[in-house]
Order: structure tokens, then C-alpha cells, then sequence
């Protein structure tokens, strides 16, 4: 089977399985699987929560690499090829080794009728823990998909558990007010399992010491660590752990919070963590620098797609120095367009361009209200990356944002070979 026939029979599974919520046939699927789980299950990790939990997983995947160790890291979506859904020790497999993979678990998928996110899942964990596709792993991270209780990730055993920042994403599923969120990503944690989370409000405090805590060996709670910003293009922050100082290779406050969280965790495994294991983390398309010939100001590609993140994003913008800041902006279409709209709106000196991301993206005349307040709009983002070259002076900012889609579809066209603008 080549690499093209597999993604091809992955991504034309549905999305969400089509069933009441349910673990049992990734459980099944699993156990027909012979998996070689590290004798100590507290190294196969799982990382919920509504925002971050994929820079968490990034970043301890790079610290435990960094110590010498042979580490999985499963994530999702992917930016550019579904292959950078699965890595071994920072690097995407190998096409050859995805479609090998997906040929030695077929028969499974479609025996147990898995959807698109349990294949993958499936695919992970045989990667990492079966000998078959590569030397298996020391460790395994596994970034839940949404929500906890019902997620194929959940499937898997394990003895770590991480919950990120938590806030409202995906409410139709996972409940519309906090606790009722909080209590699906918190279904990951297992018996007598480690936990580590930030610090939360006390509602869900109180759900934390009435319901879970009694389950667990531990639960840290990582509270937020002590930032020094400096303002600039790009702004550069610093830390403090621990009565150390560090500098943070990712921006913005929430990137060093999650580089903190991720600390924590690499600690419990006894991994040190330095200023060189620091330098080199990276994480593409969270407020991340592209290099675009003929632009004279620079672009960020910052991924976010609900209003924790915008809001995030906003806080970030406020470290920055710039002249005009102009937003190319994709938002999904089952997002709330005009809350995220309005947020950037906000922004000092801010205008914004509508697009549409190639994958659940919202189209124009999806935009409501949006259109008469905007820029404009341009139906492909390379179009409005155009739009804006010619509009923007050397001391502007460009940032496109609204959706990990939206920056996989510009990363995409770059890295395929796509020139000036």
C-alpha cells in the first residue's frame, strides 16, 4: 500500500465515530494489537485541556528527548502531512513507515469500524509500543483529541495524567459550563495515577478534592510562574523556576506557562532541565515567525481557534511594537465568528482580513456582520497574504490566525514549493 492510498482511506473514515461514546472497540482494537508497554506506565502520558495541551506535549516530548531517552509524541491536527501526527525523539515518521503501519492495523479499523481519530490513535500506539514499525519507545505522549472520557487516547493505559488550561471549546459535546468540562478532561486520570495540572478556580477546585483526588498517587498543581518581558519585534520573555532564571524559546506568558508545566512533569522522571535542554524547542504555528520574500514587515502564525487563545493572542500583541497590525483571519465554522471577530477588533491599531481555511472553514457569506466591519475578504489565503504585501509598511505586524487549519494551509503552500506572493 502506497503512502497516498493510506491517507486516502483514513481521512475518508468519519471524524467523530458514528456511535453512542464509547472506548470499547479501541480497547479492542488495542488488545489485538501485542503492545510492549514500559514496565512503569507513569511513562505513557496523557495531556488533556482546552488550550496549550499540545505545547505541553511538545515541549516535555523535546525535554525527555534532550535526556537521552526515546520518546513518542502523538499530536493532532497536523500543519502540513498527517505524518507530524506521529513522531519518534522530534521527527515525523517516515511516509514508508505511516503507510506500513496503517497496512499492519487495517484489518483492525475495519473490523472494530474505527473512526478517523481512533485510526490514528491506533496507528500511534503501535508505532511507539509494538517493535514492529520502529525500536519501541521509552516514553509515550499521547495529546488527547477532545475532551477525555470518551477520547480513543483514553483507551490506553497509563499512569500520568496532565490537564492544561481549561475553558469553553466544543460545549455541544463536553457540557456548556466549566465544571461540566472539567469533569470530561479529568475522565483521563486512572487509579493511583500522577497528575499534574495549573492552579484552577474553586468550583472546579472543589471537583478536584470531592471526586478525583482520592484516585490518584499525586496531583501537582503547578502555579504560574514569575515572567520579565521585554517589549520588541518579537518581544523576548524570561522566567523564573525554581529561583533560576530562563529564557523562553516560544512566546508569549502562556508559552511560559506551559514550558513550566511541562518542567514539572519531566522532574517527576527525574529529567534536569537547563537553559541548553531549552534552547531548540519549537512549535510551528503557535505564534510562530514565517519568512515571506517581499513582505517588509514580519508575519506570525498563531493557530488559535476559540476565545481562550484569542484572548491569549491579544495579550501577546500587547508585548509587541508595531505601527498596524493586521490579522488574516480563518475561523472555523462551528467557532462563535463574531465573539473571536470582536476580540481582535479590539486590538490597538488593528484591521482584519477574512479568509477561509481549506478544512471546516467558514466560507463568506458565513461571515455575517463580520464582512461590513472587515478589511475585506479573500477566499484563498494566499490571496490575502498578497492583498496585505502591498499594504503594509516595515513597522506593521501580520498575523494569521483563527485556526491550526488556516496556518497548516499557508505552511503548506510554502513548504510545497509556493514562492513571492
Amino acid at each position: 500500500m502506497t503512502f497516498q492510498e493510506a491517507v486516502f482511506e483514513i481521512q475518508n473514515r468519519p471524524i467523530m465515530p458514528e456511535r453512542e461514546p464509547s472506548l470499547e472497540p479501541i480497547q479492542s482494537a488495542l488488545n489485538a494489537l501485542s503492545l510492549k508497554y514500559p514496565s512503569d506506565l507513569k511513562k505513557v502520558i496523557l495531556i488533556a485541556g482546552t488550550n496549550g495541551k499540545g505545547t505541553v506535549a511538545k515541549t516535555l516530548s523535546h525535554f525527555i528527548h534532550k535526556s537521552g531517552k526515546r520518546i513518542g509524541l502523538y499530536t493532532s491536527p497536523h500543519l502540513v502531512s498527517i505524518c507530524e501526527r506521529i513522531q519518534i525523539n522530534g521527527e515525523s515518521v517516515s511516509e514508508f513507515n505511516f503507510s506500513k503501519c496503517y497496512s499492519e492495523i487495517k484489518s483492525l479499523a475495519i473490523q472494530f469500524e474505527l473512526s478517523h481519530f481512533e485510526i490514528l490513535t491506533l496507528m500511534a500506539a503501535h508505532t511507539f509500543l509494538s517493535g514492529s514499525i520502529v525500536e519501541p519507545t521509552e516514553y509515550a505522549i499521547f495529546e488527547v483529541g477532545m475532551g477525555g472520557t470518551w477520547d480513543a487516547t483514553n483507551a490506553l493505559p497509563h499512569k500520568t495524567s496532565v490537564i492544561t488550561k481549561l475553558g469553553f471549546d466544543h460545549e455541544h459535546l463536553l457540557g456548556r459550563d466549566i465544571v461540566s468540562i472539567a469533569k470530561n478532561k479529568f475522565g483521563i486520570i486512572q487509579d493511583e495515577a500522577q497528575v499534574f495540572s495549573f492552579e484552577y478556580d474553586s468550583d472546579v477546585e472543589h471537583i478536584i478534592e470531592c471526586e478525583y483526588k482520592y484516585k490518584t498517587h499525586s496531583w501537582i498543581r503547578v502555579p504560574s510562574v514569575k515572567t520579565e518581558i521585554q517589549k520588541g519585534m518579537p518581544p523576548q520573555y524570561a522566567f523564573y523556576y525554581e529561583g533560576r532564571k530562563y529564557h523562553s524559546p516560544l512566546i508569549g506568558e502562556r508559552a511560559v506557562e506551559n514550558i513550566s508545566l511541562a518542567m514539572r512533569i519531566a522532574e517527576s522522571f527525574d529529567i534536569k532541565i537547563n537553559q541548553k535542554t531549552l534552547d531548540g524547542l519549537n512549535w510551528p504555528g503557535r505564534m510562530s515567525e514565517l519568512k515571506i520574500s517581499g513582505f517588509c514587515c514580519p508575519v506570525y502564525l498563531s493557530g488559535d481557534h476559540n476565545i481562550q487563545g484569542i484572548e491569549s493572542l491579544v495579550s501577546i500583541l500587547k508585548d509587541f511594537e508595531y505601527k498596524k497590525v493586521y490579522f488574516l483571519l480563518g475561523i472555523g465554522i462551528k467557532k462563535n465568528a463574531n465573539e473571536i471577530f470582536e476580540a481582535l477588533l479590539r486590538v490597538k491599531n488593528s484591521q482584519i482580513l477574512l479568509t477561509t481555511a481549506s478544512f471546516m472553514g467558514r466560507k463568506k457569506e458565513e461571515y455575517g456582520d463580520c464582512i461590513e466591519k472587515a478589511l475585506g475578504y479573500r477566499e484563498m489565503p494566499t490571496l490575502g497574504l498578497e492583498f496585505l504585501k502591498d499594504k503594509v509598511e516595515p513597522n506593521d505586524l501580520v498575523v494569521v490566525s483563527g485556526s491550526l487549519y488556516l496556518v497548516g494551509d499557508v505552511l503548506s503552500y510554502f513548504n510545497s514549493g509556493g514562492r513571492g506572493l
